[in-house]
């Protein structure tokens, strides 16, 4: 998942074992690693400071839970929380603020945690990480730190933390396994080595966070505990003791990267499939959804899906790994480029190589150019607001296009600045209409706005559009 993680919408009602003691359905050499390496890299916690964060909204004003009861652990926290009677700078903070949990729990990630709270590992995020993520920016500015400060110490946050260690301690005891187990069997089959990870993996339990909810950041370390990745699970409605949300969350920290460095095999595999974009994730993310879906299910040897969202080929994908993958020389990265060609149509033709620069077509951003336009010779579509970051433009044209006209930049999209972004140019002439498919060669930048531009688009015939005209769209904050 990327993090795509994307991510910040993430509901997994898992893929979950129909028994507590699964059958592993490949057998993996059993020196292949050592679990005591898998345990020192994945760490499960129980952490004092997501703990005060989520107890924090919980009492102003979070109260997401899937339309699921609280779990009791949950319920009796917060009624703790309510006994207080706290007078606070602003009761009703999470509320008043109008941003989701993600934007408090990003904090804590370049925060000192308690008691002070403070952003001192902001300065180390790189470019990239900050234009991934820019409400970083925006949190790191607002009051929230006084806030959790001011209720770190009213609440008596560090008594309330103890007076609950057992049954997190006790929750932790019960996944323990069967997390582990789900981690080493994949690590296993995939040939996956703990120690060449990037590093430590924290993993929280969470009975602050919503019923069934489980989320990732793969890009974004967790620099107060040494982790170079993070992620979190919430009470699990359906067994407790599964243990494939780890499996799950952890999957995305590996098969984002590979889906990445084969984005054109990613693309065919999403014009064969019809797959577009669903609830909160963008058609890419789907894709990565469909892999890691198929994965965590993989320790249990059945497929089994609670989302209400249909994941199009991953139960195929799944059945694919018991009928086409050799754990004995084959590892993750083959299993998904076999998967990818068993799954793509061999009608359809590479994506079109033509494109502004050429290079520019094959991801290639180094050399941007520009495209200063007037405005005024454009009609206006009305814009579009929350864009997902890889979206996908169809342009259907009603004509038989004449594929030089894309070629002379008749058809593009610019930045704020007018700067050419990179697209990948997908033409179907077999269809009625023509339609263009604009693929990012990369993703747009959260929060910021661009602009298509349709003009001297022809036909084979000569024939031009009657109009040239402009759309702008902004892209959505994570």
């Amino acid at each position: 998942m990327k993090i795509k993680e994307t991510w910040k919408y993430l509901l997994l009602l898992v893929c979950l074992a129909l028994c507590l003691s699964p059958v592993l359905p490949v057998k993996a050499d059993e020196d292949q690693l050592d679990r005591q390496a898998i345990e020192e890299l994945f760490s499960l916690e129980y952490d004092e400071g997501m703990f005060t964060v989520y107890a924090f909204i919980n009492f102003t004003g979070f109260k997401d839970n899937n339309g699921m009861p609280f779990s009791s652990i949950r319920q009796n926290i917060r009624n703790d929380l309510e006994k207080m009677n706290l007078h606070l700078k602003d009761n009703q903070y999470y509320l008043n603020q109008g941003q989701e949990a993600f934007w408090y729990q990003g904090y804590l990630m370049v925060s000192n945690g308690p008691p002070l709270f403070e952003a001192v590992y902001f300065d180390q995020l790189d470019e990239n990480q900050l234009n991934n993520m820019g409400f970083l920016s925006e949190v790191v500015r607002s009051d929230l730190r006084s806030c959790l400060a001011e209720f770190y110490e009213k609440a008596d946050i560090a008594s309330l933390y103890e007076k609950y260690r057992p049954d997190y301690e006790a929750e932790i005891a019960r996944v323990r396994e069967s997390t582990y187990e789900k981690i080493e069997y994949v690590y296993k089959v995939f040939h996956l080595d703990p120690k060449e990870a990037r590093g430590k993996v924290v993993m929280d339990v969470n009975y602050l966070l919503e019923m069934g909810r489980a989320e990732t950041w793969p890009d974004l370390p967790d620099y107060r505990r040494g982790g170079a990745t993070w992620l979190q699970f919430g009470p699990n409605p359906m067994n407790r003791d599964d243990g494939s949300s780890a499996v799950h969350e952890l999957m995305h920290t590996y098969v984002n990267p590979l889906l990445a460095k084969h984005k054109s095999k990613v693309n065919n595999f999403v014009l064969s499939n019809g797959i577009m974009s669903a609830g909160p994730y963008s058609t890419h993310q789907m894709v990565e959804e469909i892999f890691v879906r198929a994965i965590e299910c993989l320790p249990a040897g059945r497929y089994v899906n609670y989302d209400t969202i249909n994941f199009p080929r991953s139960k195929d994908i799944f059945d694919f790994f018991f009928s086409d993958f050799d754990p004995a020389t084959e590892n993750l990265e083959t299993f998904i480029l076999k998967a990818l060609d068993a799954f793509t149509s061999q009608e359809i033709k590479d994506v079109y190589q033509a494109g502004y620069d050429k290079g520019l077509a094959q991801g290639l951003g180094s050399q941007e150019a520009s495209a200063p336009e007037d405005r005024g010779l454009y009609k206006t579509w009305p814009s579009v607001d929350q864009v997902p970051l890889d979206k996908v433009w169809i342009l259907t044209v009603h004509l038989d296009l004449d594929l030089d006209s894309i070629r002379e930049k008749n058809l593009f999209i610019t930045d704020a600045t007018g700067v050419i972004h990179p697209v990948f140019y997908v033409v179907d002439q077999e269809v009625s209409g023509s339609p263009v498919r604009l693929l990012p060669a990369r993703d747009y930048r959260t929060g910021e706005t661009y602009t298509l531009w349709i003009k001297d688009i022809k036909a084979n015939n000569g024939k031009s559009l009657s109009q040239w005209t402009l759309m702008d769209f902004s892209i959505q904050r994570p």
